[in-house]
């Protein structure tokens, strides 16, 4: 069984996610999906949600996909959410599975500062999505063994404008899943008021 771990903040969660874990599932990089939701990503700040209404929210964006599951390791351990200690439970988890650590070409970028980069390497292969402005592996050379680049796919949206947009109190219909955003007009999240808040 091979298992991609797709990390963020996802917050909130949006249709470039979905994109995402569908375009590996669609590609046969990975037989399953498992969305981990950080706590706190170390070097960023924290979400503008509640852990609580994040693990809401995904939990609603990822209904009827079988393939895919949310796990809350990281919002159940103290402190910043470092990467090796997620593949380090994961493998303790799935002690069968071939693990794959997906990340953004932004990221890949940086693995060098990560706490314990070859742990991570050893504990899971990396599939790396392009970002404009980032360069992929292999790029000019040949690609790091162990890596696979989604080659020629782009995320549609990112979370900065989506919650731009929720910040200008215009919910981004066709950037959110309907449940999510219904859940977060509900909730009166990232900025809109809530229900009963200074309306009619």
């Amino acid at each position: 069984m091979r298992r991609a771990l797709l990390g963020g903040s996802f917050d909130p969660p949006h249709r470039g996610h979905l994109a995402i874990v569908d375009e590996l599932l669609r590609r046969g990089v990975a037989d399953r999906v498992v969305v981990v939701p950080a706590r706190i990503s170390p070097g960023k700040p924290a979400p503008a949600a509640a852990d609580r209404h994040r693990l809401a929210m995904l939990r609603l964006a990822l209904a009827g996909r079988p393939e895919v599951t949310v796990w809350d390791e990281e919002l159940r351990r103290p402190g910043p959410s470092y990467t090796v200690d997620t593949l380090r439970a994961a493998r303790r988890r799935w002690p069968g599975d071939t693990l794959l650590l997906v990340v953004g070409a932004d990221a890949w970028a940086g693995l060098a500062r990560w706490r314990e980069p070859e742990t991570i390497r050893r504990l899971a292969r990396l599939v790396v999505v392009p970002r404009p402005g980032w360069p992929a592996p292999g790029e000019g050379g040949a690609l790091p063994a162990g890596v696979t680049v989604l080659d020629g796919f782009r995320v549609p949206v990112s979370s900065t404008a989506v919650r731009e947009a929720l910040a200008r109190g215009a919910p981004p219909a066709g950037d959110l899943p309907p449940a999510v955003r219904d859940y977060i007009v509900r909730h009166g999240l990232y900025g809109l008021p809530a229900p009963g808040e200074g309306g009619e």
